[in-house]
């Protein structure tokens, strides 16, 4: 049975106001649990509504006071400091546009190239706009000022292929890696092309310097491209993909909200569209509420007609209308449908992930069985989603041999969940070492892909973080077994990957503590006596 998040907490997660771990931790909830999906869906909307609809007018009785106050000779002057704060403020506009002035015509003199295509607001457009998967397509990107005066620059992307979307392929750091050099043309602008990979179905896009030490984020929205598909329609994965974004801002929500709206007019027959919308309706204001709710509860109804009549349905047309059913509050609907997806397609990943850890231990045969599947799904992508499912079932059925490989192949995509299930009772020495090799390789900066988010300095910290975290959790668990050379080595290297971070000395805190518990009193004084760098604190570095 799964734990469910309060309320309080899916509510500061649809806003986006949990620390980054936090957030990890319940996005990966949501992974397997369609009812907080539909919660945190049903927040965003009643967010989205409220944001939608006008501020109310100002009502006859207040004006009519005004009136009558500014009749009987009653006046509201700003205080002194601040005439002279609005006095100032003239003179710095004043100033501002001479010095505006003043650089167009040194620009105009000067004719200094690209200054004109340079901007406080980047933009990347694609030819053609929705290319079909393993075709060319060219790129142009208008720069933002950071990025102007670079002579070449890279193209960063992450691809989501034609699967069942996954969560974490949307969600978390979102790793991407170099696909294209656009060159800087004569109006100051770049230009590149590359090849969509076969299969494809979206991409998430940002642009940094060669060196990576600058980055265009679109205002952390990132870019974003959807292929088309052999019919000449736009792809329905990459719709999906588009709509299924988290939306930080206005501009993300009404780019998820049009893409669900074409899903519905592209495929209409589709439970996944008409759920899709259900989830991102957010543009009717909240006197209509009711309303939008009465359709919502017709279009199931239609669709829970035509679905019942046909001889067959797909697992993903199946968890649609479990989503649906939970965000019009029809729980016995939900449940027929879960019950449907459970019993005619067991084994796909979608029924994996409605499973709770209960069910796994009661049905050993089955997690046999799904284990097998999480095989073959990870031989096509390996996914840090499937890899936590995989150590999810394989610890509920009591599968050390399992647990151990799917624990390893977590610790690859420097995954927190490599530790997450207790695995270091069954893990044992060799496995412990492996990840304390793996996370070794992780921060020595080799890998081609790094976070579409952040520049190279940013994501190596970031993975030092995740690497020390991760690797402290796992010395507390070798610890806790008795494995007290194992603790001792992977609590060491926390603690070096913690140096001079915030959240440092926490770390030494913790090995110190354990080192007490070893009876090894001397080395402990020594660390805890010694001097130790202090690091700035900030979202990504959260130990407790």
């Amino acid at each position: 049975m799964l734990i469910h998040p309060r309320s309080y907490t899916l509510a500061r997660f649809a806003d986006g106001e949990l620390t980054r771990e936090k957030q990890k931790r319940v996005a990966a909830h949501l992974a397997a649990c369609l009812r907080c999906r539909a919660t945190v869906a049903s927040v965003r909307a009643l967010g989205d509504a409220a944001r939608a609809s006008a501020p109310p007018a100002a009502g006859d009785a207040l004006w009519a006071r005004i009136a009558a106050r500014r009749a009987s000779g009653e006046r509201m002057l700003p205080p002194a400091d601040a005439r002279e704060a609005s006095r100032g403020s003239l003179m710095r506009k004043a100033a501002a546009t001479a010095a505006a002035v003043a650089m167009i015509l040194i620009i105009a003199v000067a004719g200094i190239e690209g200054v004109v295509a340079a901007s406080q607001r980047g933009g990347l457009s694609f030819t053609p706009a929705h290319p079909l998967p393993g075709k060319t397509l060219s790129v142009r990107y208008r720069p933002i000022t950071e990025l102007s005066g670079a002579r070449e620059l890279e193209l960063r992307a992450r691809f989501i292929r034609g699967r069942e979307l996954l969560w974490y392929s949307l969600y978390g750091d979102l790793e991407g890696a170099t696909v294209a050099r656009l060159m800087r043309d004569a109006d100051g602008t770049f230009s590149g092309s590359f090849v969509l990979p076969d299969s494809a179905s979206y991409a998430l896009l940002s642009v940094a310097t060669m060196t990576g030490d600058s980055v265009d984020t679109n205002s952390r929205l990132l870019w974003d491209l959807v292929a088309s598909q052999a019919d000449g329609r736009v792809s329905f994965i990459g719709l999906r993909a588009q709509a299924f974004r988290p939306r930080g801002n206005p501009a993300g929500g009404g780019r998820a909200k049009a893409a669900a709206d074409r899903m519905v007019a592209l495929y209409p027959d589709s439970a996944q569209s008409w759920a899709m919308q259900a989830e991102r309706e957010g543009s009717s204001r909240i006197p209509h509420w009711l309303s939008v709710f009465s359709q919502r509860e017709k279009r199931f109804g239609m669709l829970d007609s035509v679905l019942t009549a046909r001889p067959s349905v797909s697992a993903p047309e199946m968890a649609a209308m479990i989503s649906f059913a939970w965000l019009i509050e029809e729980p016995e609907a939900a449940a027929h449908w879960r019950a449907r997806l459970l019993a005619e397609h067991p084994q796909d990943l979608l029924a994996i992930r409605e499973r709770g850890a209960a069910e796994w231990k009661q049905h050993r045969e089955l997690a046999t069985d799904a284990l097998a599947t999480l095989d073959r799904e990870w031989a096509t992508q390996q996914d840090e989603e499937i890899a936590q499912y995989g150590q999810m079932v394989a610890n509920a059925a009591g599968d050390s041999a399992s647990l151990a490989a799917w624990t390893e192949r977590s610790a690859r995509l420097g995954g927190y969940f490599a530790v997450e299930f207790s695995t270091a009772r069954v893990v044992g020495r060799a496995a412990a070492a492996g990840l304390r090799a793996r996370y070794r390789e992780l921060i020595a900066d080799s890998t081609p892909t790094r976070s579409l988010l952040a520049t190279r300095d940013e994501d190596r910290g970031r993975r030092r973080a995740d690497a020390a975290r991760t690797l402290m959790a796992l010395g507390r668990q070798l610890a806790a077994v008795g494995d007290t050379a194992s603790a001792r080595d992977t609590l060491a290297l926390a603690s070096d990957l913690a140096r001079g971070m915030c959240g440092g000395a926490f770390v030494d805190s913790i090995r110190i503590q354990t080192l007490r518990s070893f009876g090894d009193s001397a080395e402990a004084t020594r660390l805890a006596s010694a001097p130790r760098p202090t690091g700035k604190c900030g979202r990504d570095w959260r130990l407790h």
